[in-house]
């Protein structure tokens, strides 16, 4: 019979383990380590999430980081993970767990140290990911209530990109398709300017956030901005003509309209990345 055997546990509720392969995996389930021994047998009905890890060097790297870690903040790691999901209506995917326990660890620690970190992202994750940022703001409220020190707004914009990030997909091929148009929607940006783009640039990771968001949205927008959308088309027309071909692509290649105020946002990102590049 196959079995999957402890081989370290951190807490009550999070443990490394070896399958009947010698796979070793982190495991995380309520009580699903209480009493436990190295050499046990795991209670599979206990699993919630599980996390393979594809060498050593990983299993190396995520038990010194377990180990290094308060038992609080595993258990209020997990805590803020449900609550997310119940919250969202999604399932996370697994490793969603080691990343948001070392930011969220390490963000504490930042602010018992008298430092706190700025998120130069944090005004497109309040309006495009509006949902996620809101649940993030109660994951603070939770860490105020568990740890007692209270996180500022860029910590809550960093949360809600791990909620962003770690989602599943119920079909692989959004992935595929999301990637595809980004790519292409750059290609004619670039084609349209006779430019290359700076890929490290914060303009760059702000249109490719949005691009994400546009592509991601269930809410329609309206068209309250008309008045701002002409003054815009009036004042950069070359970047309006860019933002067309790209309304015309999201036509044809995926059935996608652009309202105005869409178009609007497209032409201040576009403006931004390509104005950049034209001032070196």
């Amino acid at each position: 019979m196959a079995n999957i055997r402890v081989v370290k546990t951190f807490n009550n509720n999070v443990m490394l383990a070896k399958t009947s392969k010698h796979e070793e995996i982190i495991l995380i389930g309520k009580g699903i380590a209480y009493g436990l021994k190295p050499n046990d047998i795991v209670d599979e009905t206990r699993i919630e999430k599980r996390f393979k890890l594809d060498s050593k060097e990983a299993v190396n790297h995520y038990v010194e980081l377990l180990n290094s870690i308060p038992e609080s903040r595993l258990d209020l790691t997990k805590k803020i993970i449900e609550y997310a999901e119940k919250e969202l209506g999604v399932t996370f995917h697994e490793s969603i767990f080691i990343g948001l326990v070392d930011h969220i660890s390490y963000a504490i620690d930042r602010y018992k140290e008298g430092q706190q970190m700025s998120n130069a992202l944090l005004w497109e994750i309040q309006r495009f990911y509006q949902k996620e940022y809101k649940v993030a703001k109660g994951a603070l409220k939770i860490i105020e209530e568990e740890e007692h020190v209270i996180l500022n707004d860029d910590e809550a914009g960093f949360i809600a990109m791990h909620f962003v990030n770690e989602q599943t997909s119920d079909n692989s091929q959004d992935a595929i398709m999301t990637a595809k148009t980004i790519n292409d929607i750059l290609t004619i940006v670039r084609m349209h300017f006779k430019m290359d783009l700076d890929e490290n640039s914060m303009a760059y990771t702000r249109f490719i956030t949005h691009i994400r968001y546009f592509l991601h949205r269930t809410q329609t927008i309206s068209n309250e901005d008309d008045f701002l959308f002409n003054q815009v088309k009036t004042k950069y027309p070359e970047t309006y003509e860019c933002v067309k071909r790209i309304r015309v692509y999201l036509l044809e290649s995926l059935d996608i309209s652009l309202t105005n105020e869409e178009m609007l946002y497209f032409m201040l990102h576009v403006h931004r990345l390509t104005q950049r590049e034209r001032s070196k």
